[in-house]
Order: structure tokens, then sequence, then C-alpha cells
């Protein structure tokens, strides 16, 4: 797997194509995303959010990897914005078939949230393999729905 930097630099597609993660049952919550090798720190895993470039205000579609990453407060990877898109890398190592997390509300912290951002429900689907796989929709209206409901759990 590339590095972040070096993933960005030498790719013009959406998602690198051999992604190095796959969806199976989770501990935590319905399916999760897994990593099919282990992972470095600081190390880009998948595509997050994929801005919607007919848009001028910050509109994101969502990636079945974003749809099927699982929240958590203390976890092992965490969002960043590059360009236009959201990407996710790690914040440690990630060993082969450890679930992938991050804190959801960490969206509210990128340079592009505010008044008219917009995080759709459309699931694009880029994990090779898994194009196919049934993806149930959300029981959140929105990303930001499902943000919201973590934080009244806490």
């Amino acid at each position: 797997m590339k590095r972040f930097n070096t993933f960005l630099q030498e790719s013009s597609m959406p998602c690198c194509c051999k992604c190095k993660h796959y969806f199976a049952k989770s501990d935590l919550s319905g399916i999760g995303s897994f990593a099919s090798e282990s992972i470095p720190k600081n190390e880009m895993v998948s595509l997050f959010l994929k801005h919607d470039p007919s848009e001028v205000d910050p509109i994101f579609d969502r990636t079945d990897f974003c749809r099927l990453t699982n929240h958590s407060y203390e976890p092992n990877s965490r969002v960043v914005t590059s360009g236009k898109d959201v990407y996710v890398i790690t914040n440690r190592k990630v060993d082969r078939d450890e679930e992938f997390t991050i804190n959801y509300e960490d969206l509210f912290k990128q340079p592009w949230f505010g008044p008219g951002c917009e995080i759709r429900q459309k699931i694009l689907r880029i994990t090779p393999g898994f194009e196919d796989m049934h993806i149930e929709d959300d029981s959140h209206k929105s990303l930001f729905d499902e943000i919201n409901y973590f934080r009244s759990m806490r």
C-alpha cells in the first residue's frame, strides 16, 4: 500500500485499484471494514467521501468504505481532506483482519464543513470484489444525523 501522499500524487482514480480492505461481520455493529493485510501507521486506506464536481458547495457521496466503517472514540484511523475529497489514513499500525474504525465527529473538524455542506445517502461502490454486496440503507437520514446520534449517547 502506498503512503498517502504518494497515492495522491500518482493516482487520478477515486480509489486505489489494489484496495487493502474487505467487508465482513463486525463485533462492533453490523458489517465493518477490515484490513486485508497489516497496514503501517499514517498510510492511506481508502477514499471515504467523494466530492461531487458538478456542485459548487461541498456536496459529497459516501463510498462503501464510508458506509461500512464503524465509529469509535478511540479509532485506529482518521479522516483527512485532500483537494476536495476525503480519505482515511491509519493512526497507528492496523493488523491484518483488524477492523478499521474512525471517530465520526472528526468530520465536523474538516475545513469544508459548514453551511451548505451535504453528505448524500448515495453510496459509491469502489471496493473490488464487493460491487454486488447488499448494503442496507442507513437507519439515519444522513451521516450528520448518525454523528449526532453518537454524540447523544455520550
